[in-house]
């Protein structure tokens, strides 16, 4: 990647350019993730007059504080607002963003495209077109953990799957739309969980797909609901958000493996699903208080070319 990806339209001219035109410290691997993008990008003076972004954008001021100047109307600049660390700014997609600033601190900031918003929070919103509100700098801490989180998942690597940033992103989108819309949300309460049928479809998908990279969206399809819906009823049937059953049967078949399977620790979190050893530890560590390593030996199953 040689500069940003986020993409916003000069409302002058109408061409489409780079929101901020340089390389940016952190950002997601675009195939692991889809309607969302995230990027950490250093301080440096940001114009952002007569443009608009293409998609929603929420930034988390990571570090430092940045000067907002904006326009109040056709008479130029003279508001200020500081975004102080930990603070958030809401721009809507395809609203005109008329602010700069000559210190913008370091900033996370998560693009969400117009569809995954709508089709994310549809049970809120229903059929009717999504309408956010701007905000240059608020105080609102579930939302800035949401993004912190997202950061922290591209910054080791993605361990945790496309079907977790999916999940944390339809978080975010439910979030905006309860919070930042033009209009109240109409919540749609679904009762019960996933019928019998559908939570059968839904765990064999999963088990089938346990080695790949599963797909938020992709399961909600498959029911024919809404992500945000599908996960809702999910936890309702099973207790556990989808990532956190996905993660749990993993270190389920992690153990089986460790127990009978004659191969080194890496490939048996391969096998059961993990991006690499250290991430199969991690979890193992968190549900049985032993490393992978530490739970053979105790079994009597530790593999000769296995290291110490």
């Amino acid at each position: 990647m040689t500069e940003s990806t986020h993409m916003a339209m000069d409302l002058v001219s109408g061409r489409v350019q780079h929101a901020i035109s340089r390389v940016p410290l952190l950002a997601n691997d675009r195939g692991k993730w889809r309607g969302l993008s995230l990027e950490h990008h250093a301080a440096r003076e940001v114009d952002l007059r007569e443009k608009a972004p293409l998609g929603h954008v929420v930034v988390l001021q990571h570090a430092g504080a940045a000067e907002l100047e904006w326009r109040r109307g056709p008479g130029g600049f003279g508001a200020r607002v500081v975004r102080a660390p930990g603070m958030i700014s809401v721009l809507p997609a395809m609203a005109p963003m008329l602010f700069r600033t000559a210190n913008l601190g370091e900033v996370v900031g998560v693009l969400i495209e117009p569809g995954f918003l709508a089709f994310a929070a549809n049970d809120l919103a229903g059929p009717e077109p999504v309408e956010l509100r701007p905000c240059l700098a608020v105080e609102d801490a579930l939302l800035a953990a949401l993004v912190a989180a997202l950061r922290r998942d591209v910054a080791a690597g993605h361990p945790g799957g496309g079907l977790y940033a999916e999940s944390l992103g339809t978080s975010i989108a439910v979030h905006l739309m309860r919070h930042y819309s033009t209009r109240p949300p109409a919540w749609r309460d679904t009762g019960k969980g996933l019928t019998r049928c559908q939570l059968r479809q839904a765990i064999e998908y999963i088990h089938e797909n346990l080695t790949q990279d599963v797909s938020l969206p992709r399961i909600a399809e498959a029911l024919q609901l809404s992500p945000f819906h599908f996960a809702r009823l999910f936890k309702k049937s099973t207790g556990l958000a989808p990532h956190q059953y996905i993660i749990q049967k993993r270190v389920e078949r992690a153990r089986h493996l460790l127990q009978v399977a004659d191969i080194p620790i890496v490939d048996v979190a391969l096998k059961a699903g993990f991006a690499d050893q250290s991430h199969l530890a991690l979890h193992f560590r968190r549900v049985y208080k032993l490393s992978p390593r530490a739970f053979r030996k105790a079994a009597g199953l530790r593999l000769s070319r296995e290291p110490l």
